[in-house]
C-alpha cells in the first residue's frame, strides 16, 4: 500500500510540476501575443530592428520568406499574386502561417531538395553516393564478358545436402 501511495504523491508532483510549466508558458504566450498586437497596431514592426521573422504582417512578404528560407528560392511574382496562392489564402484568412508553412514543407519540391541531405556531399570520402560523374563513368564503360568459372555445381550440391542433418 506504501508503493502506491509514493507512487501516487510522484505522479501528483510530476503533474504539479507541469501545471506550473504550462502556466508560465501560457503566461509568456499572452505577453509575446499582447506585444505583437501592439506592434502590428503601431506599424512599428515594419520598422523593429529586431521584429519577429523581420517579415511584418504582410502576407506576400511572409510567403516570400518562406520560400526563402524553406525552399532556397525567391517566390516568383506569379506565385505571390496567383488568385489561389499562399498569400491569397492567407489574406483570405481560411490559413493559418503555420498552415502555409507546413504545406510548402510537404511540397514535392521540399522533399526534392531535402531528400539527398547528406553530411557531405556525392562523391566524398566518406558519402556512400558516387558522384554523379563517377556513376556516368561506370555507366559508360564497356563490361566485357565474364571469364568462365568453373561453379562445380555437383560440389556445390553435394555439400548442401551435407548441410542438411
Amino acid at each position: 500500500m506504501s508503493k502506491l501511495k509514493t507512487k501516487l504523491a510522484a505522479e501528483n508532483a510530476r503533474a504539479i510540476k507541469w501545471k506550473s510549466k504550462y502556466r508560465t508558458l501560457k503566461e509568456r504566450y499572452e505577453r509575446l501575443k499582447l506585444k505583437w498586437t501592439q506592434l502590428k497596431e503601431t506599424s512599428a514592426l515594419q520598422k523593429a530592428p529586431h521584429a519577429p521573422l523581420e517579415i511584418g504582417p504582410d502576407s506576400k512578404a511572409f510567403v516570400s520568406h518562406c520560400y526563402r528560407e524553406l525552399l532556397g528560392r525567391e517566390a516568383s511574382p506569379d506565385e505571390l499574386d496567383h488568385a489561389e496562392g499562399f498569400a491569397a489564402i492567407l489574406d483570405s484568412g481560411l490559413w493559418t502561417r503555420e498552415q502555409v508553412m507546413w504545406a510548402i514543407i510537404q511540397s514535392q519540391e521540399f522533399k526534392a531538395r531535402h531528400q539527398q541531405m547528406e553530411f557531405v556531399p556525392a562523391g566524398h570520402f566518406y558519402s556512400a553516393v558516387p558522384s554523379a560523374t563517377d556513376r556516368f563513368r561506370a555507366m559508360a564503360k564497356k563490361i566485357s564478358a565474364p571469364s568462365p568459372i568453373d561453379l562445380q555445381p555437383c560440389s556445390q550440391a553435394r555439400l548442401l545436402h551435407s548441410f542438411l542433418p
